[in-house]
C-alpha cells in the first residue's frame, strides 16, 4: 500500500508542477497532438517510397492441377472483411511472377501439395510469399495480414 502511495504522491505532484508552468503543458498538449499528424505522412513516404496505397492483390498459386487456389479466391473474395482491402486472384506460377513483375499484383502466396490436408490434420505446412523489394510497405501489410491469418487458423485448431 505504500508503493501506491508513494506513486500516488508524486503523480499528482508532478501534475502540479505541469499546471503551474503553463507554457510548458502548452508544449506537452501541443507535441502530444501535431506529432502523430506529422509524422504520418513522413512514414507513410518513407514506406511507401511514394506510391499510392490502394489495397493489396494477392496472387494465390497452388500445385499444377490443383483446384484449391480458385476456391481460396471464391471463399476470400466473399468474405467481407477480407475483400475491403484485399483482392484475391488465382493463378499459375508463371503468370503470377509475371504480374508481379509488371506491379499488378502486391504478393504472391504459393500452397504447397498437400495444404487443405495439412490444415485439416493440425500440421499446418508452410506457405511461401513472395514479395516484390521495391515497396515495403505493401510487403509488411502483406506479412501483417498473412500472420493473422495464421494465428487465427492456429487458434480454430486449437479450439477443435
Amino acid at each position: 500500500m505504500n508503493g501506491f502511495r508513494f506513486w500516488t504522491k508524486i503523480t499528482i505532484q508532478t501534475l502540479g508542477k505541469l499546471c503551474r508552468q503553463r507554457m510548458l503543458l502548452a508544449g506537452i498538449v501541443l507535441l502530444c497532438l501535431f506529432l502523430p499528424l506529422c509524422l504520418a505522412p513522413v512514414a507513410e513516404s518513407a514506406l511507401s517510397q511514394g506510391v499510392s496505397f490502394s489495397g493489396i492483390t494477392l496472387a494465390i498459386v497452388g500445385p499444377e492441377g490443383s483446384s484449391v487456389p480458385a476456391e481460396a479466391e471464391k471463399l476470400l473474395s466473399n468474405m467481407r472483411d477480407v475483400s475491403q482491402y484485399c483482392q484475391v486472384r488465382a493463378m499459375t506460377m508463371e503468370e503470377a511472377l509475371e504480374n508481379l513483375e509488371q506491379d499488378q499484383i502486391t504478393a504472391i502466396m504459393v500452397l504447397p501439395e498437400g495444404f487443405v490436408s495439412g490444415v485439416m490434420y493440425g500440421t499446418n505446412p508452410d506457405l511461401e510469399l513472395i514479395v516484390p523489394d521495391d515497396r515495403p510497405f505493401e510487403a509488411l501489410l502483406t506479412l501483417w495480414v498473412a500472420q493473422s491469418a495464421s494465428d487465427m487458423l492456429s487458434a480454430i485448431q486449437s479450439g477443435i
